[in-house]
């Protein structure tokens, strides 16, 4: 690769990083309006005016579903004609027409790259959306459980498919539009236990918690309850499966007991328990979990405590938010970054090499990293370069390793 190759890779590779810290910073915009005590239609509002910037739409509409009548109705809207948002008012869309019927149908992503030639996109959607002036159309559903909660649907006036990096971001705007409802139910539940203290009527209190039990039951986020001694008073289905572990096996004990093989962690969420004991309130921070099946999880905990009728503390209310996919996603993002910063720094192309091996082990947590080219002439794939962290137990792997595999044949069939 030639002096004028690499700069022209390296220009590239900045407008690509260029490119995804604008989505990044548009993606941080919505997780801070989802976290904050803002009025729910002003964060989706910002959710939705976000999901059209970053993904180069010029309008877009968040749906609710509404199961009773299998209709989308618009919540929030943004760079629409009045005329198209009355459209879509006075005559919702059904269940499988158009492109968020078709998502919540199908329960997946629908990228139509020309509505005026897509079989399944046809009648009278194909000519709303054409009278508008518009010609592709994006929609991502939004599902809880087995159950379609709404829909996201980005549209623009030039023909062309989105893409799967665009519609990851439609996904991840859609999560967050899923994440302020869980909030809201979160919320509604803290009220709704706050009026069960204020009751008089035994019926009504029964009444009411069996209710808050059946919504907590069907949240899709992991949910439990503790005493002030720790132990655990109540978790619902999804922490469960979350978890690998039944409640009825589970409940009175402590994370103690919750991670058996794994002290630190139980002795990690233990204290951040003892923080909120000490000073009542809510509680929000990230954490690494390892659940029973051995993965390593990302995770976000958001905490709060809940009092007896005298004001006292009576335990705390918690949920986990699993973000493992994000982080990994940031890693990789911040990968190509310091890949590009080597790609601009390095005088030769060995130097690059060396360092990019070594610089994309480091980013993704690997201890040894090699690179073995293709020899075409005589079909092998032979030793170049290496780099690995010092700890004597993978140098003792790698000696032993490169021993073997250098300039090893490779199997029959196609070159790699």
């Amino acid at each position: 690769m030639n002096d004028l190759e690499i700069e022209t890779r390296v220009g590239a590779l900045t407008r690509d990083l260029e490119r995804v810290t604008g989505q990044l910073r548009m993606l941080g915009e919505v997780g801070r309006a989802v976290a904050s005590a803002l009025d729910i239609n002003v964060v989706l509002q910002r959710i939705i005016v976000a999901a059209v910037e970053m993904s180069g739409a010029d309008q877009g509409t968040i749906y609710d579903y509404d199961e009773a009548a299998r209709h989308f109705l618009p919540l929030a809207m943004h760079g629409m004609e009045q005329s198209h948002m009355d459209t879509l008012r006075a005559s919702p869309v059904r269940l499988g027409e158009g492109a968020v019927g078709h998502a919540g149908a199908t329960g997946q992503p629908w990228d139509v790259s020309d509505v005026t030639v897509e079989p399944g996109y046809e009648g009278r959607m194909r000519e709303i959306t054409m009278r508008a002036g518009l010609r592709a159309v994006l929609a991502v559903p939004m599902i809880r459980g087995e159950h379609i909660v709404g829909g996201i649907v980005v549209r623009r006036k030039v023909p062309g498919a989105f893409g799967a990096e665009r519609i990851g971001l439609l996904q991840i705007a859609a999560q967050s539009t899923l994440a302020l409802q869980n909030e809201r139910l979160i919320r509604e539940l803290e009220i709704k236990s706050r009026e069960l203290e204020a009751a008089n009527q035994i019926n009504a209190q029964v009444e009411a918690q069996r209710m808050t039990g059946q919504m907590i039951e069907a949240l899709p986020t992991p949910i439990f309850f503790k005493d002030t001694d720790g132990r655990y008073l109540g978790v619902n289905k999804a922490w469960e499966s979350y978890h690998g572990v039944p409640r009825q096996a589970f409940l009175g004990k402590t994370v103690y007991d919750l991670y058996p093989k794994n002290p630190e962690v139980a002795r990690r969420l233990h204290v951040k328990d003892q923080e909120l004991w000490d000073r009542p309130g809510s509680q929000e921070y990230e954490t690494v979990i390892t659940t029973r099946d051995g993965k390593h999880h990302d995770a976000t905990y958001y905490k709060a405590t809940f009092t007896h009728a005298d004001g006292s503390v009576a335990g705390l209310i918690g949920t986990i938010i699993d973000i493992t996919a994000r982080k990994q996603e940031e890693k990789r993002r911040a990968m190509e970054h310091a890949v590009t910063r080597v790609l601009s720094e390095a005088e030769t192309i060995s130097e690059a090499q060396s360092r990019i091996i070594q610089t994309i082990c480091e980013h993704l947590g690997w201890a040894h990293g090699v690179h073995c080219p293709w020899n075409e002439r005589t079909q092998q794939l032979s030793f170049a370069e290496e780099w690995h962290i010092d700890v004597p137990e993978i140098a003792e792997f790698v000696t032993s390793s490169n021993l073997s595999v250098v300039d090893a044949p490779a199997w029959k069939g196609e070159a790699p």
